[in-house]
């Protein structure tokens, strides 16, 4: 997971990185602000499962705990 992870937010600074100089030009604003929101949509749902996945192993973790009062 942790592997994917950073590997995908490289992927992420490479692909902005290579998208900043097409900012300049005005014809690829459209097409900037797109891809852009396609990549804001994604992180907010890369963001939601990992908090999703993260609250479910707290409730696993807590249920499988032998409660001692």
């Amino acid at each position: 997971m942790s592997t994917s992870h950073r590997n995908f937010l490289i992927h992420l600074h490479r692909s902005s990185e290579s998208r900043k100089p097409q900012m300049n030009r005005g014809s690829n604003t459209l097409r900037d602000r797109s891809g852009h929101t396609a990549m804001a949509m994604r992180l907010t749902i890369s963001g939601f499962l990992q908090t999703s996945a993260c609250c479910f192993f707290f409730v696993v973790f807590f249920l499988s705990r032998p409660s001692s009062g």
